[in-house]
């Protein structure tokens, strides 16, 4: 599958040349090896709905870039998203999308979503069930399917991204119980107020205390850990200026901040975060270049989280870590300032500094960025007539691919850069298989209305034109599909092929 990032051909080399020079092949694995030398080449990376207008940021019409905005903000187009987007127009799209959260759910995906027991239960409740099997898949599952089908795709797409931010090991100690108490209570309660707040909450997360080991934490025992981690990954990033007398009076500082665990009374509490003031440590305390006073409790840890979340430094790792995700690995320092300084004066308002990021300007000179596993996946879920009866097959394909939901190692989240996904090309050819129709039994695709009424290799790669890319699928690869289904009506296999092969062009793998 992939990743998001984007790798520009050379300007010396036209992209009717690329083509030209790679072999017309008829077998479906020629096809399949030409795409991915295309893809990876950045031939797809001009596809016509990723280009903007053409003049200064001043002439942007943002009607002309609503294409793009809604590839960005969603786990990928839909006819119906694109529609809506074009009838609201840009701003008003883009406001309601920001808005999402309180709005009424699609209520095929509530009702699917609360079949999906462990994803609203108490951390008592996850303990007492005692399958880790169940609650981890569950809570993959239901990232998958709100993904495909929510109608709040910025609001997922936050999720996501605070995910990787705040990453958690699902597999990792207790994480299989309390992973989704994180999810429910701090990620998704969260990730559209502002950073300070979402900063709190990570904190006094149990399952964050657990995986990074803060809740072994004592003042005659210092580990530092999530000291450490707080200022690396969540906050100033790690070449900010802080030293590893910061890193040990921070973790000093949230020392006593812990979990009621299995010795919780009343048994309710389990699962939650405790303060326990005789494990804190009560020294003074400098931390960037702030004191601290002696004989203080849990305010040490609240004065701590405050000042290291409104630091100038703070602000521009969150700002460029935004930029990236949505505008691509190389934005413009200018527009990562700006977005920094909107921090500073919203208090890290999310909402406020999306806005920034999302200007027509901005995202018209923003570069492509290429899928990674899960949004490849979801993607092309989504533009399929299909309903899905399992997951199973597609959780595995995932995990194959490197990127199932919360199974990321270390705790700097899943990578967001081409060059780490764009070697993982055959599991991306393997997921083709699974969203084919007939190769997973829990996937079902339906063949007979996405094509229905079509006898031509011409009008069904015309079909998968419209369904995958809005009408501007690259002749190139629209060609060497039409090619590969030959003459005549084409077999219910090839139209299944044919679907595989879309999901698997140079071009879908670019948004």
């Amino acid at each position: 599958m992939c990743d998001d990032s984007a790798a520009m051909a050379p300007a010396a080399s036209s992209p009717e040349a690329k083509v030209a020079s790679v072999p017309q092949r008829s077998t479906r694995r020629g096809l399949l090896s030409a795409f991915g030398a295309m893809a990876l080449s950045g031939l797809a990376a001009r596809p016509a709905r990723a280009v903007g207008p053409s003049g200064s940021a001043a002439d942007i019409d943002p009607s002309a870039v609503i294409l793009k905005l809604v590839n960005r903000i969603t786990f990928g187009y839909t006819s119906a998203e694109y529609t809506r987007a074009a009838q609201l127009g840009y701003t008003a799209y883009l406001e309601e999308q920001l808005n999402m959260t309180a709005a009424d759910e699609d209520p095929a995906l509530v009702s699917r979503l609360a079949n999906l027991t462990t994803l609203w239960m108490t951390g008592e409740q996850l303990y007492a069930l005692n399958n880790t099997g169940q609650q981890r898949n569950e809570l993959t599952d239901a990232a998958i399917l709100r993904a495909i089908y929510s109608k709040r795709q910025l609001f997922e797409k936050m999720v996501e991204f605070w995910t990787d931010h705040f990453s958690i090991n699902i597999n990792t100690d207790q994480a299989p119980f309390l992973k989704t108490l994180d999810d429910r209570l701090v990620i998704r309660q969260y990730a559209m107020t502002s950073f300070p707040q979402l900063l709190f909450a990570s904190a006094q997360s149990p399952a964050m205390l657990n995986y990074l080991d803060n809740d072994i934490n004592t003042r005659n025992g210092i580990n530092e850990n999530y000291g450490r981690e707080v200022l690396e990954l969540h906050t100033m990033g790690v070449n900010s200026g802080y030293t590893q007398s910061d890193v040990i009076n921070t973790a000093k500082a949230l020392t006593g901040w812990g979990r009621w665990n299995s010795t919780a009374n009343p048994s309710s509490l389990r699962g939650t975060f405790r303060y326990n003031d005789t494990n804190h440590d009560k020294t003074q305390k400098v931390i960037l270049g702030r004191t601290y006073a002696a004989n203080r409790g849990i305010e040490d840890g609240n004065e701590f989280l405050a000042h290291v979340a409104a630091d100038p430094r703070t602000a521009a790792f969150i700002a460029k870590k935004l930029c990236k995700r949505f505008l691509g690995e190389e934005v413009r320092q200018g527009i990562i300032d700006q977005v920094a300084a909107t921090y500073l004066a919203t208090s890290g308002d999310i909402k406020s500094m999306l806005r920034v990021v999302l200007t027509p300007s901005n995202l018209h000179e923003s570069a492509p960025r290429y899928k990674r596993p899960f949004h490849l996946a979801v993607s092309a879920l989504r533009v399929l007539p299909m309903s899905i009866t399992s997951l199973s097959s597609l959780r595995t394909r995932l995990n194959n691919a490197g990127h199932a939901p919360f199974q990321w190692d270390p705790p700097d989240g899943y990578p967001d850069t081409f060059a780490y996904w764009s070697g993982l090309i055959l599991p991306r050819w393997n997921f083709a298989s699974t969203v084919a129709p007939g190769s997973a039994s829990n996937i079902l695709v339906d063949t007979a209305s996405l094509f229905a009424g079509m006898t031509t290799a011409q009008q069904i790669v015309d079909r998968l034109d419209f369904v995958f890319f809005a009408g501007l699928w690259p002749a190139a690869e629209k060609n060497r599909v039409r090619t590969y289904l030959g003459t005549g009506n084409p077999s219910t296999s090839a139209r299944s092929e044919a679907i595989g092969l879309a999901a698997c062009s140079p071009a879908f793998q670019w948004y």
